[in-house]
């Protein structure tokens, strides 16, 4: 999912390392807009397909109360759904054991032998991310009239007007990853329930102190320390010299992340 400024309907896109091009006509509704993936080719363009529905995106997405999107990602290919109050979710889609094969033709499908999908595709993470301007919707501005007429750039019309981003906000009701035998590997994620920005910070904290106190009992300089939360899983560790660099550098915040949603 994703758009910028005044877009009203849902990019599709996969951004690759060279080598990676749908190859077969997509079997998805919605029709192959580029097939390269490469992200050095084309401005970054990827290989994208555009919905053509205005609910897909914007203020008819939010106007219609949002949606259930799926992802199917095989050795195949990449499949995508999205269901609303108008085209209901199957019974099965937050259950114990989906099965895409009943859901009907995916709203997006990337496929065929000229890409190797699993050599391009792995280790990924789950992003939500709020850009402001950036590459794509900065060189954007002036090409939309609504947007120009608001102020000369992107970047000016954000530094000048930060009450217009009240409304900016993601608001997940569930979140889950199964593996493709329909085994549920990770647990529902309710708002309710979600960490804070500030919960995680303190994660943090408890790390930097933790690496303290390692050091102070001539522990090795760099002992790792698991922090919860800030890390895809419990086995990955952050190196204290750097947990206590970004507190320092960002007192009171959570930490600044940088996280990949495209391909290898």
């Amino acid at each position: 999912m994703e758009g910028v400024n005044d877009q009203t309907t849902n990019f599709m896109t996969l951004h690759t390392s060279p080598g990676c091009a749908v190859t077969s006509q997509s079997n998805g509704q919605m029709p192959i807009y580029s097939s390269n993936c490469d992200t050095s080719v084309n401005g970054n363009e990827g290989c994208s397909i555009h919905d053509t529905s205005s609910q897909s995106y914007g203020a008819g997405f939010n106007s219609d109360g949002g949606a259930q999107f799926a992802m199917e990602w095989t050795s195949s290919g990449i499949s995508i759904w999205w269901f609303n109050r108008n085209n209901p979710a199957p019974s099965d889609m937050f259950g114990a054991s989906p099965n895409p094969a009943g859901w009907g033709q995916p709203r997006a499908q990337w496929a065929g032998s000229g890409c190797n999908w699993d050599g391009h595709f792995a280790s990924h993470n789950l992003v939500f991310d709020t850009t402001f301007c950036g590459a794509w919707a900065g060189a954007d501005w002036s090409s939309d009239s609504t947007c120009a007429a608001k102020a000369s750039s992107c970047n000016d019309y954000v530094q000048n007007n930060p009450g217009a981003f009240a409304p900016a906000y993601w608001n997940i009701e569930a979140l889950k990853v199964y593996q493709q035998n329909g085994q549920r590997v990770s647990r529902r994620a309710e708002a309710a329930n979600a960490t804070t920005p500030e919960e995680d910070f303190d994660a943090l904290h408890a790390a930097v102190a933790a690496a303290k106190v390692a050091r102070a009992k001539r522990a090795p300089a760099y002992a790792p320390q698991t922090v919860p939360h800030l890390v895809p899983s419990a086995s990955q560790t952050v190196d204290p010299e750097w947990a206590r660099a970004q507190a320092t550098q960002f007192p009171g915040h959570a930490r600044p992340t940088r996280a990949r949603h495209d391909g290898n």
